[in-house]
């Protein structure tokens, strides 16, 4: 195995318009923080991958596309991931989540900097390739987030969350702290830490992943951009323990927010941010500095889900078009909620609605994108595009999803687009236990933005997860189909 760390510093312009918390996101400007692109490169026999990891809320296959042809790689090897912060721009999907801000569109200002330090980072890691061994360590870390959406998750088990509780002792060896809200206990607390080290057994490079929303700042006319508790970790870790390049990624973040049990905002952003930041680097840092027997093992693989078809090749139940649920827009996840939500709860459902989308209300926002209106617009706006000129975006999601699963030793990665709840992630590493792997984890915000996918049983509740989960009450089930496809094609 052969590994090649980078980075470079994202430059944007003040007043660019901001992702997360949605048109309430505001507009942000440069201060004391710098938003980062970090680049792994990984090679093992013919497996090659270069994994960007952003300080942006996901990936982008616009991004994708153009990186690919920069650093002239295949599709499959290269992975670009957001850290999820909710104060970097946004506007760089070419998808309907360009729509989620205003003004709205493709902003390529954006794209054109993502892409010229992607590529940037990608040859500095390219230029300091070495030999390399990968080893892999699991921690647990409670009190640093709570689940934001508890009676959703406490919908999949018939005891609440004593079952979450066994669940955790029983099969993963676990114990739940006594004392703990019921809402910091319904998580997963597992991190998740892959240790790189030279011939010499020196670590020079870690990926770490644990799940909570680094949606810390709180929404505003004016933010300053920030890389929330995830670049406050990884610098943490790099003086901590002396390695050239740290990354941390989300596992289950889904339903879990940093905002403190019964808070409705965050009193001192700053503070905690770097409150949770000591707490993953507590046990990221015993993790790296354990000693481990390393491995050369590595691959990777990837298929693209186009929801508006099967494939033999994968065999999953057809999928409905897709829809944005009117929880989403309801005012909900760190955005103070309106006076609709405070008077009759979060959940927006048809009670008579039945099918693959069973109760969901759709939002504004789908019916405005699926009308006969807008389409018209929308080709009209694109006839006016000059030859070989493509339109700014979608008014969908993208037209394929990427999925992967990566082998790093004895570990596992499931990764897609998609903000997986935890039960949902916890549900579909059960799925793939006997995929040859001794560890699994999650990983959300790969090479797009889609949304969220949850269980059927949280899903059937129609809070802001089950809106935000596009295609319905069997989209989970057609991602383990998928991973599981890529996990036997992978060994």
């Amino acid at each position: 195995m052969k590994i090649g760390v980078g980075r470079a510093n994202l430059a944007f312009p003040d007043d660019l318009v901001l992702f997360g918390f949605g048109p309430k996101g505001g507009h942000g400007y440069n201060a004391d923080d710098v938003l980062q692109v970090r680049a792994l490169w990984i090679e093992s026999g013919a497996e090659r991958l270069l994994l960007l990891s952003y300080d942006m809320v996901s990936g982008s296959q616009v991004v994708e596309e153009l990186l690919l042809a920069a650093v002239q790689l295949e599709k499959h090897q290269l992975l670009m991931v957001g850290t999820h912060t909710h104060s970097a721009p946004g506007r760089y999907f070419g998808n309907i989540y360009d729509l989620a801000q205003w003004p709205a569109g493709l902003d390529m200002t954006v794209v054109d900097e993502l892409v010229r330090k992607g590529v940037v980072a990608a040859r500095a890691a390219l230029s300091s390739v070495r030999s390399a061994t990968v080893s892999v360590a699991q921690r647990v870390l409670w009190q640093a987030g709570r689940n934001r959406s508890y009676a959703p998750f406490e919908n999949n088990f018939e005891q609440g969350v004593a079952g979450w509780s066994a669940e955790l002792k029983n099969e993963l060896g676990i114990e739940m702290p006594a004392g703990l809200p019921v809402e910091e206990q319904a998580v997963d607390p597992r991190m998740t830490v892959l240790t790189f080290r030279d011939e010499t057994g020196k670590a020079f490079a870690t990926w770490a992943s644990w799940c909570c929303h680094p949606a810390t700042s709180r929404p505003g006319e004016r933010r300053p951009y920030h890389r929330d508790w995830p670049g406050m970790a990884v610098d943490a870790m790099e003086n901590a323990t002396g390695v050239e390049l740290a990354i941390v990624h989300q596992r289950a973040n889904g339903d879990v927010t940093s905002l403190p049990v019964g808070a409705a905002a965050q009193e001192d952003p700053l503070g905690r941010m770097r409150t949770i930041a000591e707490k993953v680097v507590e046990q990221w840092a015993s993790a790296v500095r354990e000693p481990a027997k390393g491995s050369t093992l590595f691959t990777c693989r990837r298929w693209d889900l186009d929801p508006t078809t099967t494939d033999a090749t994968v065999e999953y139940g057809a999928l409905p078009s897709w829809e944005i649920g009117a929880a989403v827009t309801g005012g909900s996840e760190e955005v103070p909620a309106g006076l609709y939500t405070q008077w009759f709860g979060e959940a927006r459902v048809l009670p008579w609605r039945d099918g693959a989308q069973a109760k969901k209300l759709p939002d504004p926002t789908t019916i405005l994108a699926k009308s006969w209106a807008a389409r018209a617009l929308f080709n009209r706006a694109n006839g006016r595009l000059g030859p070989g000129e493509k339109p700014r975006f979608r008014l969908a999601p993208s037209p394929r999803h990427p999925f992967w699963i990566l082998r790093l030793g004895s570990h596992m990665v499931f990764a897609s687009p998609f903000e997986q709840t935890t039960y949902a992630a916890r549900t579909a590493e059960r799925a793939l236990r006997h995929a040859g792997a001794s560890t699994l984890s999650p990983l959300g915000l790969a090479s797009d933005y889609a949304g969220y996918v949850t269980t059927p049983k949280e899903f059937a509740l129609q809070n802001y997860e089950g809106g935000h989960t596009l295609y319905g009450t069997r989209q989970l089930e057609a991602c383990i189909a998928i991973w599981t496809y890529l996990a036997r094609s992978s060994v």
